[in-house]
């Protein structure tokens, strides 16, 4: 499946919003891989439901990626300069690998961590392949762009490690 034809799926694809789990999250840190903090999020206490895997790397001030996955989907986002002020629901475009060729454009929706801390995030189904598990585990960066100030603005972050880091979230997904 093509990277465009991945995305195609994605903007009727349902996020996972930790925020919409309703009860009260545990988080588990489950270590590092490189600078990517991986954590286990679950309903109903330690061990209990789970509701997504978490990795995420800050790479600069308010600037960084994330990646969850649960039963049903996964959603990958980042935080970038001036990407909190886009809104919910902005058209995301973006990139691996700096082959705008290949670019997609999805809808994002506004997603707010257990610290606090706003992602825009782009989601997909764990039904069929797509750019989570085509994609992502093999490409170097990844590159977003969006609007700032009614311009566009291209933001890339490296995706060192993220091989390793694909795989650790699947695992956990899967409960090994």
């Amino acid at each position: 499946m093509s990277y465009k034809a991945a995305f195609a799926a994605i903007a009727a694809a349902a996020l996972l919003a930790p925020a919409a789990i309703g009860a009260p999250l545990h988080k588990k840190a489950l270590g590092k891989i490189g600078s990517w903090e991986i954590a286990r999020y679950t309903t109903g206490g330690a061990g209990k439901k789970l509701a997504y895997c978490e990795a995420k790397i800050i790479t600069a001030t308010e600037t960084g990626l994330r990646i969850t996955i649960s039963e049903n989907d996964t959603a990958f986002g980042f935080s970038g300069y001036g990407s909190a002020a886009i809104g919910d629901a902005p058209k995301i475009k973006h990139w691996i690998n700096g082959d705008k060729s290949s670019a997609a454009t999805d809808t994002a929706k506004l997603e707010t961590d257990e610290t606090g801390f706003e992602w825009t995030m782009i989601s997909e189904s764990n039904d069929e392949p797509g750019m989570f598990s085509d994609a992502l585990p093999n490409a170097h960066k990844i590159s977003f762009s969006y609007p700032v100030d009614g311009k566009p603005h291209v933001q890339t972050f490296s995706l060192k490690s993220s091989n390793a880091v694909v795989d650790r979230l699947i695992d956990c997904r899967d409960g090994r």
